[in-house]
Parts: structure tokens; sequence; C-alpha cells
């Protein structure tokens, strides 16, 4: 028997860089960045099941990150995660792939122009989906099969509806191994991904325990002003309405600064609906750094009357940047998040 598997649904990375390569090791990983920079990193796994961590947003069709498993763990796989793509999704660029070895690919997931979704074995289109995805959306994508040659099977959900499933197909490239030996995700249509699980197991092994099914995500934008504002608006209004952008719009509206502790705290509006429980909120602050010199940021929330806030400072460049910060608890009680506290809560970014 053997399984190796991928939760991290209960296991966030440390607030701080989006890609915590040395959270991924402390969770159990071996990590390689290669040596190129524009590739990477390669994650080795030796035995599992490991922790989870946020993962970092793609930026190119080279920007990826590979798990490499050991030699016949297994021919079933489950795959599940939180995906956003950019403001616009070009043509026929792959997400995800599944390998048998570093060239051959059982299975892979395009995104098209149009949002569908094509599945293919190797470069062979085995379905592409009716229905599909829109730009600048979160969206939870579960994909399980069986790597084989006539009875292969593969369905794919997206907030879980099926839209592709057979079990009928031939999913093993002919020149490959019927194990996965590693998974790769791309960066080029990307903005955004979070994994819940994954797993890859052996047809005489325990598959993990079901699927997690859609946690939702809402995003709720600032829509208030507070006493703390000491950043300068672009224009002549309150701060908050030069960074309540549905879509980025960069350099059109902004609040700048560039004094050392200078912050910004912001209400935001309240959740679209009901949840049922609230595993995580997080902060998300974009921001780019102009002039000579270097500064860093420092995203939080603030609930009640207490804060919680990266660690770290964030180091900002030149070009645009998404930072975050998460946390599973409310920092003001440590307990579980509840809509009212959601409700209540308040964004901020700071500079350091």
């Amino acid at each position: 028997m053997a399984i190796i598997a991928f939760d991290s649904l209960d296991h966030y990375a440390d607030s701080g860089a989006s890609c915590d390569i040395g959270q991924l090791a402390r969770a159990g990983y071996t990590a390689n960045q290669p040596s190129s920079g524009a590739e990477g990193p390669e994650l080795y796994l030796t035995s599992g099941p490991f922790g989870g961590v946020c993962m970092s947003p793609g930026r190119n069709n080279n920007d990826w990150v590979r798990w490499r498993l050991p030699s016949n763990v297994g021919t079933q796989f489950y795959f599940a995660a939180w995906i956003k793509f950019f403001d616009t999704i070009d043509t026929g660029n792959e997400i995800f792939g599944f390998f048998s070895d570093d060239n051959v690919k059982h299975l892979r997931l395009y995104v098209n122009s149009g949002g569908t979704i094509t599945i293919q074995r190797n470069t062979t289109t085995l379905e592409t989906t009716v229905d599909a995805l829109a730009a600048e959306r979160w969206y939870h994508l579960e994909f399980t099969g069986t790597i084989a040659n006539t009875n292969g099977a593969y369905t794919l959900k997206i907030n879980n509806t099926t839209w592709a499933t057979d079990s009928t197909s031939d999913t093993l490239e002919s020149s490959g191994n019927a194990n996965i030996r590693s998974i790769i995700s791309y960066g080029e249509e990307l903005d955004s991904f979070r994994f819940t699980k994954w797993g890859v197991w052996s047809t005489s092994g325990d598959a993990p325990t079901g699927s997690i099914g859609p946690h939702k995500c809402w995003t709720v934008r600032p829509n208030a002003d507070t006493a703390q504002a000491d950043f300068t608006p672009q224009g002549a209004g309150d701060n908050y309405v030069e960074v309540d952008d549905v879509n980025a719009d960069d350099d059109s509206t902004y609040v700048e600064s560039g004094t050392v502790t200078d912050m910004d705290r912001l209400d935001c509006g309240a959740l679209p609906e009901t949840p049922t429980a609230i595993y995580a909120v997080q902060a998300r602050v974009l921001s780019k750094q102009t002039g000579a010199g270097s500064l860093s940021i420092k995203p939080g929330l603030y609930s009640g009357t207490t804060e919680s806030k990266v660690a770290t400072a964030i180091p900002v460049g030149i070009e645009w940047q998404y930072d975050v910060h998460l946390t599973t608890l409310n920092p003001d009680d440590s307990a579980a998040w509840e809509e009212a506290d959601v409700n209540a809560a308040k964004v901020q970014y700071e500079v350091a």
C-alpha cells in the first residue's frame, strides 16, 4: 500500500511572503530552487502526510511549482485547489499537469480563452467543458481519476458541480509509467491559487477521505476611512475610494506614503452571505515602490481592539505585487472567526 496526501485546509502558511519555501521545508518537503531563477521551486516528497501552504501567485509560463513523488506511489489521484485567474484569460494555457516523469504527461488541464477547461492525455483532447470560468473570480477546482489504458477515469468538479467526467477513457500516455511521479502547477494564467487537498495512492491503498467541497471565498472591499488614515490619496477624496477597486487599476487610483509607520486602517463591507463556519480571513494588498531607496509593507487585520499583521515586513519592488496576511483565528479573542467579527473587522497596511 502507498499513499501520499496533502491537506492545507487546517494548516496555513506563516504570515509573510506569498510563497514561503522555508515553511514548505518545515512541513516535510525538500525544496530545491533551480539555478535559472525562472523556474521552480521543486518540492521533493519522501513521506506523508504533510502540512499545507499558501502557494505563490503565478507570473508567467515559466513560473511553476512541481511536487516530485517517490517511485510507484500509485495510479489514482485526488487534487483540489482554490484558483483565480487574471483579469483576462488567454488561449490554451496549461494550469495543472500530472506526470509519470519529467517528459510524459498523463493528464493536463488547460484553460481556453472563453474560460472553458480542456482535459488532455498528453496532447490528445479527452473532453472540453461546456461551462466556463470567469476572470478575477475565485473557484474551487477538484480533479480526481485513475491512470489506466482502457478503463482510465477522471472527474472534474467546479464549486462541487461536475463539469466533466468519464470512466472509460485512456488516461495512460503510451510511453509512460502509469504511476504519477510529479504534479505541476503553472503560473501563466493563475493570479492566485491555494491548495486544499491532494493525494496519490495505489489501487490497493486507501484514498484520502472524501471531498472537501467548495468552501467559499468572498472578497469584501474597503468602504470607509477610519481615524487611522496616514497615506495620501491620489485624488482629493477619502483614502478608501482609491483602493476599493473590483479589478485593480494600478496607477489610476492609489494611496501613497514614504514614511515608515504610516498606516491606513479601513472599514470594509459585510459578507454577502451568512457562512456556516469561517476558516480564515485574509488581508490582501497590492503595492509597488516609486523613487529611490527601499521600503517594506506590513498588511494586516484589525478586530475589536487588536491588530494582527505580518511578523516580518515584506520588501516592496518596483512592479505591482500582491502581499497577504492570513489568520485562522480572530486576533481579538483568539477564537474562531464569526460573521459579526468579520463584518466589523478592518483591513490595514503599514509602511515599514
